[in-house]
């Protein structure tokens, strides 16, 4: 099992049962401070925590790039892809899931993995949290910790930026 978010999850819980020992494999190493700065992502691509992945060419996809090949950024290192996507948690679209399963791919509907997402994550988002209907989606006490950042509370990295932009004339 790699040690990305799902892989570190799935290992955890087949230890649960005292039945199985579980060796958690990892092609790459320990990640670099950049990955903990979710502005910084695209510095990560080709880089050796990544698996620099490129798509097949086709005519309309990646029309701006090269032969038409996009990167796939996907992670080579503890944390997996994780630590590479700015630090996003991103569950997949229903759509894609009922679709994998009217393609007969049973077990695999929306329906059919929530509960999966929702054992695993422990949401810590209090704007999510607040709202009337979030357990019908989300759940607390898993593995995976969930959370948000507030991006309208003025910090202090976002003052100076906010004041070297005036400073150039920009607002």
């Amino acid at each position: 099992v790699g040690a990305g978010s799902a892989g570190c999850v799935i290992a955890n819980r087949l230890t649960e049962s005292g039945k199985w020992n579980v060796l958690l494999v990892e092609a790459g190493g320990d990640p670099s401070k950049t990955t903990e700065v979710p502005a910084l992502f695209g510095a990560l691509q080709e880089t050796d925590e990544d698996w620099k992945y490129q798509t097949d060419p086709e005519k309309e996809n990646c029309l701006g790039m090269l032969d038409n090949n996009c990167n796939w950024p996907r992670g080579r290192v503890l944390g997996g892809s994780s630590s590479i996507n700015a630090l996003l948690y991103v569950r997949g679209n229903d759509r894609d899931y009922n679709n994998w399963a009217q393609a007969g791919n049973i077990g695999w509907s929306y329906e059919d993995v929530l509960p999966y997402f929702m054992k695993s994550e422990d949401l810590h988002a209090q704007e999510v949290l607040k709202t009337k209907d979030w357990q019908k989606y989300h759940s607390v006490g898993g593995n995976l910790g969930v959370g948000s950042w507030n991006n309208s509370e003025l910090n202090p990295v976002k003052k100076a930026f906010r004041s070297g932009m005036a400073e150039l004339g920009y607002g």
